[in-house]
């Protein structure tokens, strides 16, 4: 189990950078500048919190119980920064929400993706 889980984070970042330029090759079948846009800012800013997550997550598991404190504050200051750079982008920007809705929802897809060969090559 543990060479698992060694092994799911670098191939779920692998597989997330794959997805992620995936969308945007065929974001360029729209020939829309403001939706490849919009899907472009919704991928960095998902391929952004999935590796700040990850890092945080590998300071977390390396901790005491002493330090764990600061590292569940800068987790929850990641997500109102998050929130807070999406509502931005939301409200000052001329993006299409649901390209930036779909580039964010690029983790989904790529762990859908781990599932789906997990299944069928149990």
């Amino acid at each position: 189990m543990e060479e698992e889980s060694k092994e799911l984070g670098p191939s779920l970042g692998r597989l997330l950078i794959g997805v992620s330029g995936l969308m945007i090759l065929g974001s360029l079948w729209t020939r829309s500048a403001e939706t490849i846009g919009s899907l472009t800012i919704g991928v960095t800013v998902g391929l952004a919190n999935y590796f700040l997550i990850r890092q945080i997550v590998r300071r977390l598991l390396g901790l005491s119980t002493a330090g764990k404190g600061r590292l569940i504050i800068t987790f929850a200051l990641k997500f109102l920064i998050l929130f807070a750079i999406i509502g931005l982008i939301l409200l000052k920007t001329d993006v299409r929400p649901l390209p930036l809705l779909v580039g964010l929802s690029n983790i989904v897809v790529a762990v859908l993706l781990i599932a789906l060969k997990d299944i069928f090559h149990a």
